[in-house]
């Protein structure tokens, strides 16, 4: 662990037990592996065996820990792929250097400088060695040591940067096989992509996509259904022009596609051994009636729906492959937009009109277009209604609930989270000790300073019995100043408990997970707000705010407690504009006007205010007309 001994940490074989290490045939035949390794893994794993006994040689060196990593190109996310010891993880100085290394592709050093004093609380340096493949980090070698000095690093470092071409040339074969893969994945779907456009109908296009590809995958067979109203009817059969519906092997084949459309996801039977999957009975009957065969089955999205799915049937004896698998789903996945327009151009323009009016009808009935709807119903009620009507003028707001006060525990000086005995979500009572820091130094400190005021009063005695008084004085100065010091520290220590102001909720702040971590005076580390005191805070559109007042009634709904209407009245009217989620709003603070303990901070809904009667022409159409005049003012030449 961090602190110990360089001779504590034992370098050896990574395959072999720990505490051992590698004779000459052995490091013999981990080089020979270095050559013959099939997977990364396993290089990283012989490439760490063959240095952890060359960097034992070093002089000056207590190696604590060595890792080997890569970095996903897509995520970023970093690949453990040997380490040693076995039973240790990487220190926070080393993960930061990974972290940084992957974004610069620089080699990174931190921790504990050799020429430098322990005085920032790491024995260890930590550096890391970036690999390099055209330019782009692929991996790392992460290595935490004791360095008698800079020389002593400086050999470490460079038998790394020099021993790390093992790696990079496995790295460079390995960037080389996934660009192969892409390769082959882009060829064959541009060739089907090809072969489904050359068709100038739906029906020969998705006959030659099946087609196609159960020549270029083996396949026995390969199918397309077009799902809808609830069922998947099959399409295209590869190498059949006509089939019937009512056979048997036809039936398993949209069994098989409806399980793949309502899981929304491909499905393969059998699976790998070990490996897990949706629930996929229709593709375990369909197996069976095929005598085993490898079934693959791929949904097709047009983008906003699963339209229909494909399935590719092959001999028992020749399964799919993982490459395969995500061949075939590219492929599938780039032709599925083109089958489905080439589906909706082929249809008759009596079945485009009627979807048409179908889809007008259904904007005018369904829940959106709400400003179509206006229109229509204003047309049919007249303007009668519109003057004699009468309603109440409500203004929406978005609403949060918050803690009538709160509290902000902060750090009374610089030190190191101990402990946190508490964290959000937690409720605490007054005088609870929520966070407590390290107060170890302190306590070392104020022994000293008893100390010295011990040996100031041996010297004050020693003088008053000399009768030296310039010496009294200087003692008794000193004893003063040692009291004073140490009262000093009595409140710090004290101080180093912090402790919750009143009973309330823990809204902010996990120190939990920062236990050892560094705080500065007066750094905030938790809230606390009461746990039945509340207060809702409004957010009112500025062409609104005009209407709301003070006094004014409201009623509250939470996203949590859709079913409660809670009765508010308006306290005040912040006169302070906030710009957010693209429009202009007023801070308005709210009360309850009963006490609801079952709201929590934080919890989110919608407000209205109401402000008065009036004629719903005046409600539906004085914004229109504020807008209106408004634009005109603005925009007006004159």
């Amino acid at each position: 662990m961090i602190g110990s001994a360089p001779q504590a940490f034992t370098t050896g074989d990574a395959h072999a037990p720990q505490g051992t290490q590698p004779d000459g045939l052995d490091a013999l035949r981990l080089l020979q592996g270095l050559m013959q390794t099939s997977s990364t893994a396993d290089l990283a794993r012989d490439w760490v065996a063959v240095m952890l006994p060359r960097m034992d040689e070093l002089r000056g060196v207590g190696l604590h820990f060595l890792t080997v990593v890569g970095f996903e190109a897509e995520t970023g996310n970093t690949i453990p792929y040997a380490h040693h010891p076995v039973n240790r993880l990487e220190g926070q100085p080393l993960l930061q250097a990974l972290a940084d290394a992957s974004e610069r592709g620089q080699i990174i050093v931190s921790g504990r400088l050799p020429s430098a004093a322990q005085d920032q609380g790491h024995k260890l340096t930590a550096f890391v060695v970036p690999v390099l493949v055209e330019g782009k980090t692929v991996g790392a070698v992460g290595v935490e040591a004791e360095f008698a000095d800079q020389a002593a690093m400086a050999q470490l470092l460079a038998l790394v940067q020099l021993s790390a071409g093992w790696l990079q040339d496995r790295f460079r074969a390995d960037s080389i096989a996934r660009s192969g893969r892409s390769y082959n994945t882009a060829a064959a779907a541009l060739h089907t992509v090809i072969a489904v456009a050359e068709r100038p109908g739906y029906l020969e296009a998705a006959q030659a996509a099946v087609t196609d590809l159960a020549q270029r995958f083996r396949c026995d067979r390969a199918s397309l259904g077009v799902h809808r109203r609830g069922q998947t009817r099959v399409q295209a059969i590869s190498n059949a022009a006509q089939f019937s519906r009512n056979l048997r092997d036809v039936r398993d084949i949209q069994a098989a596609m409806d399980e793949a459309i309502d899981q929304e996801t491909a499905m393969l039977w059998p699976l790998p051994v070990g490996a897990g999957g949706p629930l996929s009975v229709a593709h375990q009957a369909m197996n069976h009636n095929l005598g085993g065969a490898s079934i693959f089955t791929v949904p097709m999205f047009d983008g906003v729906a699963y339209v229909g799915a494909m399935v590719f049937e092959r001999p028992k004896a020749d399964p799919f492959q993982p490459a395969e698998v995500e061949m075939l789903e590219a492929i599938v996945t780039v032709i599925s937009p083109i089958l489905v327009e080439k589906r909706q151009n082929d249809r008759w323009l009596i079945t485009k009109a009627l979807e048409v009016v179908q889809n007008q009808a259904r904007a005018l009935i369904g829940p959106r277009h709400f400003l179509r709807k206006v229109i229509v119903g204003s047309v049919v009620l007249g303007l009668v209604l519109m003057v004699t009507v009468h309603q109440t003028l409500t203004v929406s707001a978005n609403a949060s609930v918050e803690g009538s006060t709160q509290r902000v525990i902060a750090a009374g000086f610089d030190g190191f989270i101990a402990a946190a005995n508490a964290r959000e979500g937690d409720l605490v009572t007054q005088g609870q000790v929520v966070i407590r820091l390290d107060d170890r130094d302190l306590v070392l400190e104020r022994l000293r300073l008893t100390t010295v005021k011990q040996q100031e009063q041996l010297e004050l005695d020693s003088a008053i019995a000399a009768r030296d008084r310039s010496q009294t004085g200087i003692r008794e100065a000193r004893i003063q100043q040692a009291d004073s010091q140490i009262l000093l520290i009595d409140n710090q220590l004290e101080r180093s408990q912090l402790r919750a102001p009143f009973d309330g909720l823990v809204i902010s702040g996990d120190m939990s997970r920062s236990i050892g971590a560094s705080v500065s005076r007066g750094e905030p580390l938790m809230s606390i707000a009461p746990i039945a005191d509340f207060r809702i805070i409004l957010k009112v559109d500025e062409r609104q705010i005009a209407n709301v007042v003070a006094g004014q009634s409201a009623v509250l709904r939470l996203t949590a407690l859709p079913d409660r209407a809670y009765p508010l009245h308006i306290r005040s009217v912040l006169p302070i504009a906030e710009y957010g989620e693209g429009r202009t709003t007023f801070r308005v603070v709210a009360a309850l006007d009963a006490a609801a303990p079952e709201l929590r901070h934080g919890m989110q809904g919608a407000a209205r205010i109401e402000i008065e009667r009036r004629p719903m022409y005046v409600i539906w159409f004085k914004p229109v007309a504020d807008w209106l005049r408004m634009a005109l003012w603005t925009n007006w030449p004159v």
